[in-house]
């Protein structure tokens, strides 16, 4: 190695322009050298000559790192090692423990004699850093863990009502006896009820995730949304069964009990933890309600609190949190047919209309679910009414309804709901023979399109159609049942819009808005 000696100054210009703290000490442990960045950094007296034995090492570090920094310095005085590199946290000047990193090295300088070159690096942003990959890291296996169990767990759920669906329905064709053809009939409509809620539940989440899940802010009569929720309920076998009792507690008069808000959420909120209730109750009462605390939100607005309260299973401390997560259940020697999504859309909701929910439980002794919503009015609320649709099978005779649908078991479920009406159908199995149809002489009525075919779907049919005959009725009947397929439908010029699967009533109760009774 070749050099050209140097001024000692030059050397302590480099030291300093050194992001590292920088301190060199003799073999008997005196101060030779310290940079400006250690001294601006020391949390204790330093001058030059003074000693590093005298440092207050058990103020400023973990009594653990201390005796391992000892044998370290141990190791090099009895000359079996020239450098050593150790990571603690430190007491720095201003008043904060910071990671670090010592790296010790010895230097020879004659004469038997050597140094010690102590370098230190804050290296706390480093250390963060890694425990957030960490933390990532455990996340995203606890997620790829959670879906796993997730998914197992929804082949279950599905398997178990189709395998019901399935057998009972070969069960329903080969019995002749009529109590027994009720009572199969009856399980395979609540298994199919069960098949449908789980689909749901996955559709809401999908929306939730892509964004598409906007609140609707009309008013609602809170005491006649729970009033209808406690009648729908009544009627459930489980409260019957279990001998439960349902109690209804509303919080306002009726002067005061409209309010804006989205309706169909609040009534799914509502309603997944009453079920949730009744799911998890096997005796006693279960009291739902609201009331109008002296509580406001930030801006001043007035809070509601909804409540769920049972005398089921209980939840422990450590689940309470966590059931309002994607794909958790608990309780799991006593699980309950469930996704694990019900409470984490119920979640998602609560947020989007403004509120917080949490739960308060004793395990064994009941659970009750609290949720605030903003209690938000305008002067002259009025609710609109719902008019009450007639369950009697409309007169559809001389009428002639075009059904577009490519699956012949649907066409043949809607033939069979439509058969008592009398009317006229015509099939046709894609959007380009339904456009076929309308131009035709033969009278069409009405238009029952599903919006996914081959050949042409039935948006592009509905928008030929409506340029030869803009006045004919189209009812979209689809599968599709995600945020903005029912604007798509309006906007290709449908005129009403039902979901699969179709439920009779709601079937009538659309064709005669166009067909009357």
């Amino acid at each position: 190695m070749h050099s050209v000696p140097l001024d000692p100054s030059v050397f302590s210009v480099v030291l300093n322009n050194l992001n590292q703290q920088i301190l060199i000490s003799n073999q008997a442990g005196l101060v030779l050298y310290f940079n400006d960045l250690f001294y601006a950094n020391a949390p204790y007296p330093l001058e030059i000559g003074s000693s590093i034995h005298d440092i207050p090492f058990a103020d400023i570090m973990q009594k653990e790192d201390k005796e391992a920094l000892s044998l370290l310095y141990k190791s090099i005085l009895v000359r079996s090692s020239k450098q050593f590199r150790y990571d603690f946290k430190c007491l720095q000047k201003d008043g904060n423990r910071y990671w670090l990193r010592l790296v010790n090295t010895e230097i020879e300088v004659g004469n038997g004699e050597y140094y010690f070159l102590h370098q230190i690096e804050n290296i706390e942003n480093q250390k963060q850093l890694v425990a957030r990959l960490k933390q990532e890291k455990e996340k995203a296996e606890e997620s790829d863990r959670q879906k796993s169990a997730f998914l197992a767990n929804m082949s279950h759920e599905i398997r178990t009502p189709m395998n019901t669906i399935i057998g009972f329905t070969k069960l329903l064709a080969e019995t002749s006896d009529q109590e027994e053809k009720d009572q199969f009939a009856e399980i395979v409509q609540s298994s199919g009820s069960h098949l449908l809620n789980l689909i749901n539940d996955i559709i809401d989440i999908s929306k939730i995730e892509a964004g598409f899940q906007d609140m609707k802010l009309l008013p609602v009569n809170l005491n006649d949304l729970l009033g209808d929720i406690k009648k729908l309920y009544l009627h459930d076998k489980r409260l019957i069964v279990k001998n439960l009792q349902l109690e209804l507690e509303s919080g306002l008069p009726e002067l005061n009990a409209t309010i804006l808000t989205d309706d169909t959420r609040l009534r799914q909120v509502v309603s997944n933890l009453v079920d949730n209730a009744i799911k998890f109750t096997d005796k006693g009462t279960i009291v739902f309600g609201y009331k109008l605390p002296n509580e406001t939100y930030n801006d001043g607005t007035p809070k509601l609190l909804f409540f769920v309260k049972d005398s089921g299973i209980g939840i422990a401390d450590e689940d309470q949190k966590r059931i309002f997560e994607r794909f958790q259940q608990v309780n799991e020697e006593n699980k309950k047919m469930g996704t694990g999504l019900g409470l984490s859309i119920v979640n998602s909701l609560i947020k989007k209309l403004g509120g917080d929910i949490w739960v308060e439980s004793v395990l064994g002794n009941g659970s009750t679910f609290y949720f605030t919503i903003p209690y938000l009015q305008k002067k002259k609320m009025t609710v609109p009414k719902t008019q009450k649709n007639s369950e009697e099978t409309p007169d559809f005779q001389e009428r002639v309804i075009l059904i577009a649908e490519d699956i012949a078991t649907n066409y043949q479920y809607l033939e069979v709901l439509l058969r008592k009406t009398k009317a006229q159908l015509i099939w046709v199995k894609n959007g380009k023979d339904a456009v076929k149809e309308v131009l035709s002489e033969r009278q069409i009525d009405l238009v029952l399109m599903d919006l996914r075919m081959p050949i042409m779907d039935g948006y592009s049919a509905t928008k030929q159609i409506k340029l030869i005959k803009p006045k004919l009725p189209i009812v979209a009947v689809t599968a599709f049942a995600i945020n903005g397929d029912m604007e798509k439908a309006f906007d290709f010029g449908c005129d009403e819009y039902i979901t699969k699967p179709v439920m009779k009533q709601e079937l009538f109760d659309k064709m005669k808005l166009f067909l009357g009774s």
